[in-house]
């Protein structure tokens, strides 16, 4: 969607510089995270699913 930033949720610890080397390898350029936040894991809810509200938030408040 036009205007959107490309967030990258990262659950782990991975050195930056390689996440985004890996990221160009195999992403278009459009697709790369402008982004990075890492996690100590991700909000699921009480049935392990996916809270899809809370990683919209997390990503909005992702700092460069």
């Amino acid at each position: 969607m036009w205007g959107d930033l490309v967030v990258a949720l990262v659950v782990g610890r991975i050195d930056h510089a390689d996440l985004l080397d890996h990221a160009r390898r195999h992403l278009p350029s459009a697709a790369l995270p402008r982004r990075i936040r890492q996690l100590d894991s991700l909000p699921r809810n009480a049935a392990g699913k996916l809270e899809r509200a809370a990683l919209r938030r997390l990503a909005a408040g992702a700092s460069a």
